[in-house]
């Protein structure tokens, strides 16, 4: 195309200054074409980017929406590990309460039993101080 533009400037500038017009608008519809192309190829690429810099927004949005997320998860993992550490010196600090109960509970037990064993004592002295009176009772009526 662009060779036949130039052979009708050339016969134009020899013949009739139409040719050259002619020739001219060849090269400018090329240009025109051409244009057309690069006004298309930039409107492409301009929404092209316009859909790279939404894409980049919303990676970043999900990105910090991550963060946040992965943030808040370690402070709750941090918050459940330290009320765990809690409950496990809780538990060693109740085992120890429940065996020193259970060794006052023994120690009552045996205390209990030793007052019953006095009480026994106490009882039997009693009943033969009893029965002493009543014989004693009987012999002074008797006398």
């Amino acid at each position: 195309q662009e060779l036949a533009s130039a052979k009708l400037a050339e016969v134009g500038k020899q013949l009739d200054g139409r040719l050259v017009t002619l020739a001219l608008s060849m090269k400018l519809d090329t240009f025109e074409k051409v244009k057309k192309a690069i006004d298309s190829m930039v409107s492409d690429l301009k929404k092209e980017q316009s859909d790279e810099v939404k894409q980049k927004d919303w990676c970043v949005e999900e990105f910090q929406k991550n963060q946040l997320e992965t943030q808040d998860k370690t402070r709750e993992q941090q918050s459940k590990i330290a009320e765990l550490e809690s409950l496990k010196s809780s538990v060693f600090e109740l085992g120890d309460r429940i065996k020193l109960l259970n060794s006052e509970i023994d120690e009552m037990n045996k205390q209990i039993q030793l007052a019953s064993q006095n009480r026994e004592a106490e009882n039997k002295e009693f009943q033969a101080v009893v029965m002493e009176q009543r014989q004693t009772q009987q012999l002074l009526k008797q006398a």
